[in-house]
Protein backbone atom coordinates (compact mmCIF):
# COMPACT_ATOMS: atom_id res chain seq x y z
CA UNK A 1 0.00 0.00 0.00
CA UNK A 2 2.73 2.46 0.95
CA UNK A 3 4.55 1.84 -2.34
CA UNK A 4 1.35 2.55 -4.29
CA UNK A 5 0.87 5.84 -2.41
CA UNK A 6 4.49 6.87 -3.06
CA UNK A 7 4.13 5.99 -6.76
CA UNK A 8 0.88 7.93 -6.96
CA UNK A 9 2.49 11.02 -5.42
CA UNK A 10 5.48 10.73 -7.77
CA UNK A 11 3.24 10.51 -10.83
CA UNK A 12 1.21 13.52 -9.65
CA UNK A 13 4.36 15.58 -9.07
CA UNK A 14 5.74 14.73 -12.51
CA UNK A 15 2.51 15.97 -14.01
CA UNK A 16 2.71 19.34 -12.26
CA UNK A 17 5.71 20.61 -14.24
CA UNK A 18 5.28 19.10 -17.68
CA UNK A 19 2.60 17.07 -19.42
CA UNK A 20 1.52 16.02 -22.82
CA UNK A 21 -0.64 18.54 -24.55
CA UNK A 22 -4.29 17.98 -25.32
CA UNK A 23 -5.01 21.57 -26.38
CA UNK A 24 -6.07 24.60 -24.40
CA UNK A 25 -9.33 24.56 -22.46
CA UNK A 26 -10.61 27.38 -24.67
CA UNK A 27 -9.51 25.84 -27.95
CA UNK A 28 -11.94 27.79 -30.16
CA UNK A 29 -10.80 31.08 -28.59
CA UNK A 30 -7.17 30.05 -29.06
CA UNK A 31 -7.70 29.03 -32.69
CA UNK A 32 -9.36 32.36 -33.36
CA UNK A 33 -6.46 34.21 -31.64
CA UNK A 34 -3.94 32.34 -33.81
CA UNK A 35 -5.58 33.89 -36.85
CA UNK A 36 -5.30 37.43 -35.45
CA UNK A 37 -1.56 37.94 -35.03
CA UNK A 38 -0.74 41.59 -34.79
CA UNK A 39 -2.95 42.43 -31.79
CA UNK A 40 -0.03 42.29 -29.34
CA UNK A 41 3.68 42.97 -29.88
CA UNK A 42 4.61 39.34 -29.12
CA UNK A 43 2.03 37.78 -31.43
CA UNK A 44 3.37 34.99 -33.61
CA UNK A 45 6.24 34.21 -31.23
CA UNK A 46 6.76 30.77 -29.69
CA UNK A 47 9.40 29.81 -27.13
CA UNK A 48 10.67 26.49 -25.81
CA UNK A 49 11.63 26.87 -22.17
CA UNK A 50 13.07 24.83 -19.31
CA UNK A 51 10.82 25.16 -16.25
CA UNK A 52 11.94 24.52 -12.66
CA UNK A 53 10.07 24.74 -9.40
CA UNK A 54 11.89 27.26 -7.20
CA UNK A 55 14.09 25.54 -4.64
CA UNK A 56 14.04 22.16 -6.42
CA UNK A 57 16.42 20.56 -8.87
CA UNK A 58 15.50 19.38 -12.34
CA UNK A 59 13.49 20.94 -15.11
CA UNK A 60 10.92 20.12 -17.74
CA UNK A 61 10.39 21.44 -21.28
CA UNK A 62 7.39 23.62 -22.01
CA UNK A 63 6.21 25.71 -24.97
CA UNK A 64 4.93 29.27 -24.55
CA UNK A 65 3.02 30.93 -27.40
CA UNK A 66 1.59 34.37 -28.16
CA UNK A 67 -1.21 34.92 -30.69
CA UNK A 68 -3.99 37.48 -31.11
CA UNK A 69 -3.15 39.22 -27.84
CA UNK A 70 -3.35 35.90 -25.94
CA UNK A 71 -0.79 33.73 -24.14
CA UNK A 72 -0.71 29.91 -24.01
CA UNK A 73 1.39 27.33 -22.15
CA UNK A 74 1.04 23.80 -23.54
CA UNK A 75 2.07 22.13 -20.25
CA UNK A 76 -1.00 23.66 -18.58
CA UNK A 77 -3.47 22.12 -21.04
CA UNK A 78 -4.01 18.86 -19.12
CA UNK A 79 -5.02 20.95 -16.07
CA UNK A 80 -7.73 22.78 -18.00
CA UNK A 81 -5.99 26.17 -18.09
CA UNK A 82 -7.37 28.51 -20.72
CA UNK A 83 -5.28 30.94 -22.71
CA UNK A 84 -5.02 34.40 -21.17
CA UNK A 85 -4.73 37.94 -22.44
CA UNK A 86 -1.23 39.33 -22.15
CA UNK A 87 0.16 42.82 -21.80
CA UNK A 88 3.64 43.86 -22.88
CA UNK A 89 5.93 46.87 -22.84
CA UNK A 90 9.16 47.56 -24.68
CA UNK A 91 12.13 49.40 -23.19
CA UNK A 92 15.12 49.47 -25.53
CA UNK A 93 15.77 45.90 -26.67
CA UNK A 94 13.81 44.31 -23.80
CA UNK A 95 10.13 43.37 -23.90
CA UNK A 96 8.46 42.56 -20.59
CA UNK A 97 5.08 40.85 -20.41
CA UNK A 98 2.44 39.69 -17.97
CA UNK A 99 -0.37 37.22 -18.46
CA UNK A 100 -2.89 35.40 -16.31
CA UNK A 101 -4.39 31.99 -17.04
CA UNK A 102 -7.30 30.31 -15.26
CA UNK A 103 -8.58 26.77 -14.76
CA UNK A 104 -12.02 25.98 -13.34
CA UNK A 105 -10.51 23.22 -11.19
CA UNK A 106 -6.79 24.01 -10.83
CA UNK A 107 -6.69 27.70 -9.93
CA UNK A 108 -4.84 30.68 -11.33
CA UNK A 109 -1.37 31.24 -12.80
CA UNK A 110 0.26 34.68 -12.87
CA UNK A 111 2.96 34.81 -15.58
CA UNK A 112 5.83 37.34 -15.74
CA UNK A 113 8.58 37.41 -18.31
CA UNK A 114 11.27 39.27 -20.18
CA UNK A 115 12.34 38.78 -23.79
CA UNK A 116 15.63 40.02 -25.20
CA UNK A 117 16.31 39.05 -28.80
CA UNK A 118 15.61 35.33 -29.15
CA UNK A 119 15.84 34.62 -25.38
CA UNK A 120 13.08 34.53 -22.79
CA UNK A 121 13.18 34.21 -19.01
CA UNK A 122 10.72 34.73 -16.24
CA UNK A 123 8.66 33.26 -13.46
CA UNK A 124 5.11 32.29 -12.67
CA UNK A 125 3.05 31.67 -9.56
CA UNK A 126 0.45 28.90 -9.50
CA UNK A 127 -2.23 29.56 -6.89
CA UNK A 128 -4.83 26.93 -6.07
CA UNK A 129 -7.48 27.11 -3.37
CA UNK A 130 -6.43 25.32 -0.19
CA UNK A 131 -2.72 25.16 -1.14
CA UNK A 132 0.29 27.40 -0.78
CA UNK A 133 1.25 29.16 -4.03
CA UNK A 134 3.98 27.39 -6.01
CA UNK A 135 6.69 29.47 -7.69
CA UNK A 136 8.38 28.41 -10.93
CA UNK A 137 11.11 29.93 -13.06
CA UNK A 138 11.73 29.41 -16.77
CA UNK A 139 14.36 30.23 -19.35
CA UNK A 140 14.58 29.40 -23.03
CA UNK A 141 14.85 30.36 -26.68
CA UNK A 142 12.54 31.24 -29.51
CA UNK A 143 11.24 28.15 -31.29
CA UNK A 144 11.38 27.89 -35.09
Amino acid sequence: MRILRVLGVAVALLGVIGCSSSGPADESTWNEARGKDGVGMLDGKRFTVDVSEMGKSGSEKENLEFHGGRFHSDACDPYGFATGAYSSTKNGDVITFRAATESATEGHIDWRGMIRGESIEGAYTWTKKGQKPIEYTYRGQRAP
